[in-house]
């Protein structure tokens, strides 16, 4: 009879309301559907991940304004430099040949490649925040290995134009003609855009299973390690 009372008197009583809508609430989440996926050892929204985190470059704060000083000066003189080479070549028309056409496209990517990193890495350092949105992070991505391979396919370009120099002199002038100039620039930038672009065209169709890149900055491999399917084609 004790027994019975108590059971009734925990249905009836004034708590009973409460429970009853805390019950309600919880049927409600449960009933919400979730997708996931299970990536390697770690269990995660595929769908929600819309703010990826970075490795800290561990600075405290009192020196992080410093570290930011130093970061903008060094932004500053890189953008500075490679500005002052660029309209030296493109105001002075004595220096309109071969050899300095090809020049201009290195300030042209070294600009890429430090608007890439540094802007990101000041924020960083100055708002002591590791954090960087999706998009924020492939357009990184993007610009660094844009930058990477420009520089590999310039450099080589430049190495060839030398060995015709050198090695051809009687024919330079008739293979590195003006039309001909133009053809090598824009092959050289199609194609450095045409193996990054198809890269990433790769990478867009995961999804990503966790937040944590393994590195100060986005780059392919690391966020080729957050996705959760098979990445044996990327990684080839």
């Amino acid at each position: 009879m004790c027994g019975r009372q108590n059971v009734n008197n925990t249905e009836t009583g004034p708590g009973a309301a409460l429970i009853e809508d805390a019950n309600e609430r919880m049927r409600g989440k449960s009933a919400e559907p979730v997708e996931q996926c299970q990536p390697n050892g770690e269990l995660a929204l595929c769908e929600s991940i819309e703010i990826l985190s970075m490795e800290s470059l561990d600075i405290s704060p009192f020196f992080s304004h410093f570290a930011a000083l130093f970061g903008s000066l060094t932004y500053c003189l890189i953008i500075t430099c490679n500005m002052t080479v660029l309209l030296t070549i493109a105001l002075d028309r004595q220096l309109h040949k071969p050899m300095y056409l090809l020049l201009i496209n290195l300030p042209i990517n070294d600009m890429i490649g430090a608007t890439a990193l540094f802007p990101h890495l000041i924020h960083s350092i100055v708002s002591q925040s590791t954090s960087i949105s999706n998009l924020a992070c492939y357009l990184q991505a993007l610009l660094v290995h844009l930058y990477c391979g420009g520089s590999l396919i310039i450099l080589t370009v430049m190495a060839f134009d030398r060995y015709l120099a050198i090695c051809r002199p009687l024919r330079y002038h008739t293979l590195m003609t003006a039309s001909n100039l133009r053809w090598i620039i824009a092959g050289m930038w199609l194609t450095d855009v045409a193996l990054v672009g198809s890269l990433f065209l790769m990478l867009t169709r995961f999804r990503l299973c966790s937040w944590r890149l393994a590195d100060l900055y986005c780059n392919n491999p690391s966020l080729v390690k957050l996705a959760c399917e098979n990445t044996t084609a990327n990684n080839v």
